[in-house]
C-alpha cells in the first residue's frame, strides 16, 4: 500500500489501474476501504484512486488537528499534485461530496470532472 509525502503528513492511498485518474474521495470517519469494490472494477479502465486523508485511515493526522473543509480541498489538491495528476475526477459522499463539489472550482488543469 503506497503512501506518499503531501504538506509534511504521510498520507496513505491505494491505486489501481492506468488511464484518466478518478480519485475517491471518503466521508469523516471513514477510510478508502468504502470504496474498495469501485477500485477493484473501475481499476481496470482507468487509474483509479482512494485516498485516507489525514487523520483517517493509515494517514497521519495534523499536529495540530485545527482542519476545515476548506483545509481539506487545498490538501486533496495538494495530493494530487505530489501523485503528479492533471485532470482527474474527484469522486466523494458525505464530507468527501462537500471536498469534490467545492474542489470542482480549481482549474482544468487539476480537475476535470466532480462527482458527488
Amino acid at each position: 500500500m503506497p503512501f506518499v509525502d503531501v504538506e509534511g503528513l504521510n498520507v496513505h492511498y491505494v491505486s489501481k489501474g492506468t488511464g484518466h485518474t478518478l480519485l475517491f474521495i471518503h466521508g469523516a470517519g471513514s477510510s478508502h476501504l468504502n470504496w474498495k469494490p469501485q477500485i477493484e472494477y473501475l481499476g481496470k479502465d482507468f487509474n483509479a484512486v482512494a485516498i485516507d486523508l489525514p487523520g483517517h485511515g493509515r494517514s497521519e493526522a495534523p499536529d495540530p488537528p485545527l482542519i476545515s473543509i476548506e483545509w481539506y480541498i487545498g490538501f486533496i489538491k495538494s495530493f494530487l499534485e505530489a501523485l503528479d495528476k492533471k485532470g482527474a475526477t474527484l469522486i466523494g459522499y458525505s464530507m468527501g461530496g462537500g471536498q469534490s463539489q467545492s474542489g470542482s472550482v480549481w482549474t482544468i488543469r487539476i480537475v476535470q470532472n466532480a462527482s458527488f
